[in-house]
């Protein structure tokens, strides 16, 4: 819950993994810089009180690390609090709070890999270094957990999680251009999490823009959000895609037995292991911007094709 702690020149932030989607959307849009600074304009310090009963997931980082940054760029302080010394110290783990705590004026720290080999990097996601983190995340994953599975499917799944992005956030109509990416293996339970979320326009405002462009009446959130999951449908913000980025991203995570949810302006889309399909509306809270978020079993991961190859010569 968000604590009532907002005084002159102080916000305090309560962070938590939720486990609900309007849940998180209210937590975000009730402490985006833009409405804390229009009701308490001397606000120059935010206290982010790390804690919650739950270990938090990417998708939990990467939309706090959106929130935040409104704040860095606007030049206001963080500073953290331990409310859950486990949560507390996985963030600290994987470098997050040394992103937000340098002064808010100077250059933001670049991609720095955790200590722990299991999570991969904290990640501003931008156009101009999309080829070398998809690049190094494979590399890493690989070299680490899965030499004997293909690893094709991440740089594919990564490469239209950030074409999203920059359809959504990097368009230039929208306002925001804060996005971030994170990954995260769990060795236990052998999966691997994807998460990229922006802090832009999200998916239905974009695709009713178009249809609007081509003198097409608007559609509501939910069927919106399932006209941008059709094969070759495209707002055309951007030429790279052709229609194909959700699409490929959907059937991909289906053929791997893996789980995808996307969480946008007033809908949310979900498809489970079985791959049993869902979108509803969230119709009481506009979750901000979009959330991407893949579960990859690594049960469902292919064979590497050279060991596939060896195993068939044998036979001979």
């Amino acid at each position: 819950m968000q604590l009532p702690a907002t005084t002159q020149n102080e916000h305090t932030i309560a962070f938590q993994a939720f486990d609900k989607s309007p849940a998180l959307a209210e937590f975000l849009l009730n402490n985006r810089w833009e409405k804390v600074h229009g009701l308490s304009p001397g606000v120059r310090r935010v206290r982010v009180i790390v804690g919650g009963a739950l270990t938090v997931k990417p998708h939990h980082v990467t939309t706090l690390a959106c929130l935040l940054e409104e704040y860095r760029l606007a030049g206001v302080a963080i500073q953290f609090e331990s409310g859950n010394a486990v949560v507390y110290r996985y963030l600290e783990g994987i470098h997050f709070f040394a992103r937000f705590a340098e002064p808010a004026a100077a250059a933001a720290p670049a991609l720095t890999q955790p200590n722990d080999p299991t999570s991969f990097g904290l990640w501003p996601v931008e156009p101009e270094g999309m080829n070398d983190f998809v690049h190094s995340a494979y590399q890493h994953f690989k070299g680490y957990f899965f030499q004997d599975k293909s690893l094709d499917f991440l740089t594919i799944y990564l490469g239209e999680m950030f074409n999203n992005v920059f359809d959504h956030a990097f368009a230039v109509s929208a306002r925001e251009r804060v996005a971030f990416a994170m990954l995260q293996y769990y060795p236990n339970s052998k999966r691997l999490l994807i998460a990229v979320s922006d802090f832009g326009m999200g998916i239905p405002q974009t695709v009713n823009r178009y249809l609007q462009s081509q003198r097409q009446e608007p559609v509501t959130a939910p069927e919106a959000l399932r006209k941008a999951l059709e094969f070759r449908f495209t707002a055309q913000s951007r030429p790279h895609n052709q229609g194909r980025g959700l699409d490929t991203l959907r059937t991909g995570v289906r053929e791997l037995n893996g789980t995808l949810t996307i969480q946008t302006t007033r809908a949310i889309y979900h498809v489970s292991r079985d791959g049993t399909e869902f979108i509803h509306e969230l119709s009481d809270v506009a979750f901000p911007g979009t959330t991407l978020a893949a579960r990859i079993y690594q049960d469902g991961m292919r064979p590497e094709e050279n060991d596939l190859l060896e195993d068939e010569t044998a036979l001979f």
